[in-house]
């Protein structure tokens, strides 16, 4: 409609913000490839209207969500490029010493990357980065979900470098403050994520009887969320991390039980 409204071959800042919904929508249903052929015609359209080389908060957007898709699609360099481009140019366009939701976003992006590149060090610091200024803009003792998000990236990196006790600890924070953002006795697919790093780092911190409670409570979660017979990668996470625990227990048999589970739920996703 919009095509047919401003003209078919018309450059249109309402036709691009189609684009990046429905690149949004493939990659949400997991089609990266048809998500980045969508986005970068958002892109090239919004060069078209603005500028090629002006800074403007939609190029940026659309620079995050090309990121996003090689993200996905395991290119960790090309994410890194487009994540660095956006950055650049939300600071342009927002100043570059302003607190912004948006350039914390991409601090927290890029961290990510660095994260599956294997720089640490590197994704350590994007992350802090990005819980300062988000504490910045919301508050410092604001519970809000983005906060949350950066504990839990930042216990994440910790758990990449092998020091599990301050993993423990941010995942602890990130837990407490979803429980509050979300409500204490609400199921929610990242309280359950929080359970299951929490587990994890029990795990590798050799407290099995504890890593075994947080997971469970991760999977009772999830099945809660998803339904208790629905067939879904994060529940079957959480079978393979149960049954992790079991093995490290010596509970063999246990183990494999729920390695079993895990893998019939992931054959039929």
């Amino acid at each position: 409609m919009r095509k047919a409204a401003y003209g078919k071959h018309t450059n249109h800042i309402d036709i691009a913000s189609s684009y990046n919904n429905i690149g949004l929508a493939y990659k949400s249903l997991g089609d990266y490839r048809q998500a980045l052929e969508y986005h970068t015609e958002a892109l090239d359209m919004e060069k078209a209207v603005y500028g090629e080389n002006t800074n403007h908060t939609d190029i940026a957007t659309s620079y995050n969500n090309i990121g996003s898709v090689y993200n996905s699609l395991g290119d960790y360099r090309q994410a890194l490029e487009y994540h660095m481009k956006s950055l650049d140019m939300r600071k342009a366009a927002y100043g570059k010493h302003t607190n912004h939701i948006d350039i914390a976003s991409s601090y927290n992006n890029i961290g990510l990357a660095y994260k599956s590149l294997g720089d640490y060090r590197q994704a350590l610091e994007y992350h802090t980065e990005a819980l300062d200024m988000e504490k910045a803009v919301y508050g410092e003792n604001t519970n809000h979900t983005d906060i949350a998000t950066s504990y839990n990236n930042i216990g994440s990196v910790y758990n990449s470098l092998g020091d599990y006790r301050q993993a423990l600890e941010y995942h602890m924070k990130s837990l407490d403050m979803r429980k509050a953002a979300y409500g204490k006795h609400t199921n929610h697919i990242d309280i359950a994520s929080s359970y299951n790093n929490i587990g994890l780092a029990y795990k590798s911190l050799g407290d099995y009887r504890q890593a075994l409670e947080y997971h469970t409570e991760a999977l009772d979660m999830e099945k809660a969320v998803y339904g208790e017979n629905t067939n879904h990668t994060d529940i079957a996470t959480s079978y393979n991390n149960t049954g992790f625990v079991y093995y490290s227990s010596g509970d063999y048999r246990q183990a494999l039980e729920y390695h079993t589970k895990g893998l019939n739920m992931r054959k039929a996703v």
